[in-house]
């Protein structure tokens, strides 16, 4: 199983957050739509559980 190193997550989550489509992203980072979705689904999640700390 491949694992995505720290510095591609940094650079996609950045990415998404300053607006940038999935397709875009995949152009940029050549990280696969998918892994994208996946890694947006587990910051979202993690942010989520966060918030429900505070």
């Amino acid at each position: 199983m491949n694992v995505l190193k720290a510095e591609k997550k940094l650079a996609v989550i950045s990415a998404l957050t300053e607006g940038c489509s999935i397709r875009s992203i995949v152009r940029m980072t050549g990280v696969h739509k998918k892994t994208i979705m996946n890694l947006l689904v587990e910051v979202g999640t993690r942010c989520q559980w966060d918030i429900t700390l505070t």
